[in-house]
């Protein structure tokens, strides 16, 4: 469950307007595949919005009206236990209090990966944080973000680590079912720039930790994002093209 911070939030944002070019050493494999995942995403934005939809429209569907109607913040959607799939991967989305949100944010989702090692479960949590996704007021992505630990009290873990479970990201059996397979895409798509954020999440621990004890800093209430940058889907694709 995220935590509100005690006093302001202190960011980091020196990746905040800054958009992650894709890396030069991409295989031809490795874009095809993010480019068929941004076919995905693309395909899912088109259909909502044909329907008069957006990515947010299910996530409270019993609602009056449905979503976002009676939006309440901090609050996680979808309610109850319809994001923990089987397979251990979930998410959730939710916003914080408007003053705490970046330009033109409604809202953001929290991914998260199962942990393989049962005592680091039964100790801290099931859990670590993969990547958190800003959505704007039209249901596109438009930030990629990593937090610290506190935030969402997860069992943290190496990057390196984080980066073979995205391998695997399965949101099976999560409701709704099509957001699950559009986040999944989402993820296919901008697996190197997630990847690189995890790294700078590191890198950043790192550097706040020569100062004081790493504990101290991974409970530090004024700091939140470790990394962070924007991204454009229309961009993005854009550049993908360019590289077939």
């Amino acid at each position: 469950m995220v935590k509100r911070a005690a006093g302001p939030l202190h960011l980091f944002h020196d990746g905040q307007r800054r958009r992650l070019p894709l890396p030069a050493d991409l295989s031809r494999r490795q874009i095809r595949q993010m480019t068929q995942a941004s076919i995905g995403v693309v395909e899912h934005i088109r259909r909502w919005t044909a329907q008069g939809d957006t990515s947010l429209s299910g996530l409270n569907r019993d609602a009056p009206g449905g979503f976002p109607g009676p939006f309440v913040e901090w609050q996680h959607y979808p309610a109850g236990k319809q994001n923990l799939p089987a397979s251990g991967f979930r998410f959730y989305y939710h916003a914080h209090d408007q003053a705490e949100r970046i330009a033109g944010e409604h809202g953001h989702f929290h991914l998260f990966a199962p942990l393989p090692d049962r005592k680091i479960r039964d100790q801290i949590a099931d859990f670590a944080h993969i990547i958190g996704i800003s959505i704007d007021y039209h249901g596109l992505p438009m930030r990629l973000f990593t937090t610290n630990r506190w935030v969402t009290n997860e069992a943290m873990q190496p990057a390196d680590m984080l980066a073979v479970s995205l391998k695997h990201l399965d949101f099976t059996g999560a409701e709704p079912a099509d957001l699950a397979q559009w986040l999944r895409f989402l993820v296919r798509s901008f697996q190197p720039h997630i990847t690189a954020l995890l790294a700078a999440r590191d890198d950043k621990l790192v550097q706040l930790a020569r100062r004081r004890q790493r504990s101290a800093v991974l409970e530090d209430r004024r700091i939140a994002i470790l990394s962070q940058c924007r991204i454009d889907l229309s961009l993005h694709i854009d550049a993908l093209q360019r590289l077939k």
